[in-house]
Order: C-alpha cells, then structure tokens, then sequence
C-alpha cells in the first residue's frame, strides 16, 4: 500500500488488525496517524512475550460501566508463543468485532505465518518517490507543497523522518517558511550534546529520548557513536559515585553527576548501561538507532515518538 499516492482510508486502518511493514520510520508515522485520527481510544503498547491467552481473554472482556477505548499494540508481534497465536486464528471474527478494544499487530514483511485478520500492508518508500511522499504529508498537514518548493531543504541529504519533523514543526508555527532552509544545518554534536546530558541526568526520559532521536538523525555515524560513548561514560560515573563517597570532583559536570546520584536507583543505572551498550555495537556497526530509541519511547510513555 503506498499511502502517500493516495488518502488515508481511516476505516481500513482502523480495522486492520495485522500489519506488515518493512521500514521502521514507517511503522511510526502509521503508529503516530492511528494516535492522532482515532484520539477516543487510549493508546496502550505491549511486548509479544508478555502477552498470553489470559491476557487477551482479559482485554477482550473487561467491561464496566467506566470502560474506555483502547488500541492494544503488541510489538515484536512474530515473536507471540504459538498457543497464543493459535487463540488469535480461532477467536479472529471476535477479536476483530470487538469495539471496545482493538489489537494490532506489528510486524515485518519477513514474518509468514498466517493469521485469520485484515491486514495492512505498509510499502516503503522507494528514493525517488521521497519528495513525493513529503509532498503528500505537507497537504496531510494542511500545507501548500507549491508555497514551500523554493524554501524546503531538498538538497539536504535528509531522511524522511527529518522530512516529517520538519513538516510537524512548520504546522505548529515553531518555524517558518524562510527558515526551512537551514532548519537542519544548526545541529551539531558540540552544541547538541549538552541539552542532552542535562536532561539525561535530571532523568527527564520523555525530553532526553525525544531530543536523543533528534541529534541521532541528524548527526552522522561517527557522531552517533561519540554521542552514545559519551552518555555511557556518564552513567558509568554516576554508578562509580553511588559507591564512593569521598571522591574528587575536577569538573561542573563531575559535581552535577555526584548530585544526581541521589535521585539515580540502581535499576536505572543498570538499564541506562545495557541499552548505551547494545547502542554502541549497533552505532558501530552502522546501524540505524532510530526505531530503538522509537521503542524505548513507546515503552516509557505508551505511545510513538516520531
């Protein structure tokens, strides 16, 4: 399905239970539209491991006079046990009548198994299609495409993710036309790491992930890996000062970290060091560390970053 050829058929993307993507990015801008169009249901995400048959029966069938709607989206859905995917084939005409709560399933073009649901296909953008696909989300956005043809950054090797932040930021009037341009060229690593670890250590997750997804599209793959290094480098300083007291303290950052350790528990510091770790392989070995920080997001605060 190559949505951006076309208008959006909210029913069929509400009503799609299975959906196959092949492109990350793509995954969260569905993801976004669903939370946008359909704001009457709560959205709710759930890892495939932590779902069982009690679960879904759970649900399915918790009314109460103080019900509200939900939209269940189960991640890493090819990795559903094979009994709970067995109840999902038998019980699919239920599960989708339901309209009290809906699950979607997410998953990539790879996986083959066959499920008894509606689904939604999502095509990945091929490059030569990119500006029409941004064109197509600017008139999404009530934005005129032949008012921002001189003024957009299409010589700029971006993304379609910073194509989509850009459109986002222009329809919420944060920038203007004229600054289109050059809206991406005032990042850099010097100037964008220090926000960064200032909201890191006062543990503001939802401002750090989202301005950390910021830097990472926008730096290149050598910078993505300083700026993981360097948070990595934090937290190991904030786990050192946990332990020892009476230490000395050479710079302003050094006494800022010794200061958070108190409001630092040992879980997160634990957390922090195992996804800055899997960060840094994936960093080095040039591996997009978007859908990531996207999921890590979701996990925190129930619905998608983009």
């Amino acid at each position: 399905m190559k949505i951006w050829q076309q208008e959006i058929d909210q029913q069929l993307m509400l009503s799609s239970c299975l959906i196959f993507f092949d492109d990350p990015v793509w995954k969260s801008v569905i993801q976004h539209t669903l939370s946008k169009k359909h704001s009457e249901f709560k959205w709710k995400c759930i890892n495939a491991v932590d779902v069982s048959v009690d679960w879904i029966n759970i649900e399915l069938h918790n009314y109460s006079l103080f019900s509200e709607k939900v939209i269940w989206n189960i991640l890493g859905a090819e990795k559903l046990s094979p009994s709970v995917l067995q109840f999902i084939n038998d019980h699919a005409e239920s599960i989708i009548k339901n309209e009290m709560t809906l699950i979607k399933l997410w998953v990539p073009h790879s996986f083959k198994k066959k499920l008894q649901f509606p689904k939604l296909v999502i095509d990945k953008v091929p490059f030569w299609e990119n500006q029409l696909c941004v064109e197509w989300f600017m008139k999404e956005h009530h934005l005129n495409p032949k008012e921002f043809q001189s003024y957009w950054p299409w010589d700029q090797e971006l993304s379609f993710l910073q194509h989509w932040q850009l459109i986002e930021m222009v329809s919420m009037q944060v920038v203007n036309k004229e600054e289109c341009k050059n809206y991406f060229l005032r990042t850099s690593f010097e100037n964008g790491k220090f926000e960064l670890l200032d909201l890191f250590i006062k543990r503001n997750w939802k401002l750090f992930l989202e301005n950390l997804k910021m830097c990472i599209d926008n730096f290149e793959f050598s910078e993505q890996l300083k700026l993981i290094n360097l948070l990595r480098s934090q937290v190991s300083k904030i786990a050192r000062y946990k332990e020892q007291e009476n230490i000395e303290l050479k710079s302003q950052n050094d006494k800022k970290l010794f200061q958070a350790t108190k409001s630092w528990n040992n879980k997160d510091i634990l957390k922090w060091l195992k996804l800055f770790s899997e960060w840094e392989i994936a960093a080095k070995a040039k591996q997009p560390l978007t859908y990531t920080i996207a999921q890590e997001y979701i996990a925190r605060n129930g619905y998608p970053l983009l």
